[in-house]
């Protein structure tokens, strides 16, 4: 009897011994599955990524309307930050030229070079101090004069 009790308990384990390694096979097939799954998605939002950044870049940066970004595009895009260059600096000289035209600055000039050369003998005030010194001196002249 003892010994038919032992092979139900072997029989219960071999059994109980392949559930589980079913189990265990199930369960790494399915985990592979997901995983797959996942690494699918992934790739195909990137996929998508590349092609929304690619499809961004050529309809920002394609100058010439072909389609495609490339060396030509780079060209013209060089053309136009140069061309805005010169607008700009054309600007910054009509205001310069403008604002040298003002008796403001122009006072504040005459008497910052005054106060730049007197700057330069006094000890501890120095070229720097004399021309700051004097461009104030020169715009509070200038608006005193004005009142």
């Amino acid at each position: 009897m003892a010994s038919s009790g032992m092979k139900v308990a072997s029989t219960k384990l071999n059994e109980a011994s392949t559930a589980i390694a079913e189990g265990s096979r199930k369960s790494f097939a399915s985990a592979k599955t997901a995983a797959q799954a996942t690494k699918d998605k992934i790739s195909d939002g990137y996929d998508v990524a590349v092609r929304s950044a690619s499809t961004v870049a050529n309809t920002a940066f394609d100058q010439n309307g072909d389609g495609v970004f490339d060396q030509e595009d780079l060209k013209l895009l060089t053309k136009k930050g140069l061309d805005v260059g010169k607008a700009v600096a054309k600007e910054a000289g009509n205001m310069a030229k403008q604002a040298s035209q003002s008796a403001l600055v122009q006072d504040v000039a005459a008497a910052a070079a005054v106060g730049a050369v007197l700057g330069t003998m006094i000890p501890l005030v120095g070229t720097v101090g004399g021309t700051v010194i004097g461009g104030v001196g020169g715009a509070y002249g200038h608006i005193k004069k004005d009142k």
